[in-house]
């Protein structure tokens, strides 16, 4: 009997941490799909000659528990969608500027944005679940020159391997000539009222396109 009460005592003391680590583990399962996605834009840009393009919100506050998107990210494809008579529909576009055009950023709360002139939506992860929410999961995007965290950003690789970037929600601007210089870094955090808890999950994104994650 005190052995059945030790073990139960134990087992006890032990459901703090193996629900902590069970946390933490769907925290790191999502940057897992977000980082995946990133290598998927960059393997479709080179397997299929198009330009492919992420585009990246987010305006939530882990510390004030605050916000309608904890993150959104979505894939999308340069591909002619209204030029018949010219270019059959569906043929790639492999410029991250003009002539392709993209879209905007979604609403908040993560909602697909409809189809632009030049662009499919091919993939994306929705960190606005109810998983997200009941673990307090929470993301920030932190563009290549580092500073305060960007409420939209859009990073577009062609099939050459070259990155280039836009931070902001309005439309990407991507200048020829100008590709990512640095770091893109995406974190997602836990929170437990207000306090960050846990292990933050940093996904590195160089301009290389060799996306890794860095637990810490």
């Amino acid at each position: 009997m005190v052995v059945v009460m030790l073990i139960g005592v134990l087992a006890v003391m032990a459901i703090p941490a193996m629900t902590t680590a069970q946390v933490d583990r769907r925290a790191y399962n999502d940057a897992i799909l977000v980082a995946e996605l990133f290598r998927e834009a960059r393997t479709r840009a080179m397997g299929r000659g198009a330009a492919e393009m992420i585009l990246m919100t987010e305006n939530g506050n882990f510390a004030t528990g605050s916000g309608a998107d904890r993150g959104t990210f979505q894939l999308w494809e340069g591909q002619v969608m209204a030029l018949p008579g010219i270019l059959p529909v569906g043929s790639p576009m492999s410029t991250c500027g003009a002539p392709t055009i993209w879209p905007a950023a979604p609403a908040a709360g993560g909602a697909v944005v409809s189809g632009a002139a030049t662009a499919q939506l091919v993939d994306g992860v929705n960190l606005n679940g109810t998983i997200e929410s009941q673990d307090q999961i929470w993301t920030q995007i932190i563009g290549p020159g580092g500073g305060a965290a960007l409420n939209g950003a859009y990073l577009c690789f062609t099939p050459m391997g070259r990155a280039f970037f836009t931070a902001g929600t309005g439309g990407p601007a991507f200048v020829a000539g100008s590709p990512l210089l640095g770091e893109l870094q995406i974190t997602l955090n836990r929170a437990n009222s207000g306090v960050q808890v846990g292990i933050t999950r940093t996904i590195i994104v160089p301009n290389s396109g060799a996306t890794r994650i860095i637990s810490h």
